[in-house]
């Protein structure tokens, strides 16, 4: 078990290490193949909470062969992808454990990561519904 005393004076306690205490992990329909991998591995084992909307379900690795007659080529799966934890990706995504879909961004754009909205034309990441709900949720986590 591990301790870590925030800034605020607030205690964080977590089984593994202090730098789990603080991870939450936004996700939605674009999270896919190797994102959705490293969310899951996030969630099974660092509890990381999951945030946003179903990822996209591609779990799966394919290969391309070339077929005898020198113009067709034919996809074949070698791999398939799974968490941890076992939970399968391919075709069904991962499941957030706190649903936010943000509201589609017209006429403007995210002020690319900074928070303050001060970049022109840019919206405040603040503005953002799920990385509001993360923040909450991170800010939950520290006891």
């Amino acid at each position: 078990m591990s301790s870590v005393l925030g800034s605020g004076g607030s205690l964080c306690r977590c089984c593994c290490c202090p730098i789990c205490c603080f991870q939450v992990v936004l996700v939605n329909r674009s999270t896919a193949s190797t994102s959705e991998l490293l969310a899951g591995a996030l969630h099974d084992e660092l509890s990381a909470p999951l945030v946003g909307t179903t990822t996209y379900g591609k779990g799966r690795s394919q290969r391309v062969v070339q077929l005898a007659d020198g113009t067709s080529t034919l996809l074949v799966s070698t791999l398939k992808y799974f968490t941890p934890q076992h939970t399968e990706i391919d075709q069904v995504g991962l499941k957030p454990d706190l649903v936010c879909d943000p509201p589609e961004v017209v006429g403007g754009k995210w002020s690319g990561g900074r928070v303050d909205g001060k970049e022109q034309g840019g919206l405040s990441l603040l503005d953002d519904p799920c990385v509001k709900l993360a923040a909450e949720k991170l800010a939950g986590r520290m006891l």
